[in-house]
């Protein structure tokens, strides 16, 4: 018996310790990208995103501070699957995740290792918004 209570404590404290900690990042340029490879002006804009949106690490928040009155505003995300590790082609490693919206539309969500590159999305019609500082 207490084995059974060793082990299970043990598995208790292994879960809390795994836990993740919000991660807050502030980007402030945007452009986009549509499906075809045209690329828009680079804007000003005020985003913030949130990893691990209330210590759940499958959640994500994003706010568009440009944007206060959209209904959907924060865009609160759901990751499926686990986080992959990914390169582009110029040699820049990212990780990717996969998000859903609570319409069930699926995107993709590029985290560049060089802050400078910051996030990219990238939605189900090829079109892009990548966001940085």
């Amino acid at each position: 018996m207490k084995k059974l209570l060793l082990v299970l404590l043990l598995m208790c404290s292994l879960t809390a310790f795994t836990q993740k900690q919000q991660i807050i990042k502030d980007y402030y340029s945007a452009i986009n990208i549509s499906s075809e490879g045209i690329k828009g002006e680079w804007t000003e804009v005020n985003t913030r995103i949130i990893f691990n949106y209330g210590n759940q690490n499958n959640k994500v928040k994003v706010y568009l501070g440009n944007n206060p009155n959209n209904p959907n505003n924060p865009y609160s995300l759901t990751q499926l699957g686990v986080t992959t590790r990914g390169i582009t082609r110029s040699g820049f490693g990212y990780a990717e995740l996969i998000l859903e919206d609570h319409l069930g539309e699926r995107m993709y969500m590029q985290i560049f290792d060089d802050e400078e590159f910051g996030v990219r999305f990238i939605f189900k019609d090829s079109s892009i918004i990548q966001i940085t500082n």
